[in-house]
C-alpha cells in the first residue's frame, strides 16, 4: 500500500535542515575521520545555504556556546604570555 504525503516547499526545506543538522553534528564526534574538514565545510555550505545566511549565522553562533573546543598549544601558549 502506498501512501502519498503532500507538503509544502517550506516543509521540505525544514526536513532537509533538521536531517543535515543532525549529519553535522554528527560529523563533530569523529574529528579524527578522513576527510573530517571537507565533510564539515560540506555542511557549512549546505545549511548557510538552506537556512539562509543569517539563519545560519545564529545556529553556528548557538552551537560554538554548547560546543566549546580548546587547543591545548594556545591555551599553553596564552598562559605562558607568548
Amino acid at each position: 500500500m502506498q501512501v502519498q504525503i503532500k507538503l509544502t516547499d517550506e516543509q521540505i526545506d525544514n526536513i532537509l535542515i533538521d536531517g543535515l543538522k543532525k549529519g553535522y553534528e554528527t560529523n563533530k564526534t569523529f574529528p579524527d575521520e578522513p576527510n573530517h574538514y571537507e565533510i564539515d565545510q560540506a555542511f557549512k555550505t549546505l545549511l548557510s545555504y538552506y537556512m539562509g545566511d543569517k539563519n545560519y549565522a545564529k545556529y553556528a553562533h548557538d552551537r560554538a556556546k554548547v560546543n566549546k573546543t580548546y587547543n591545548a598549544k594556545r591555551l599553553t601558549d596564552a598562559y605562558n604570555g607568548l
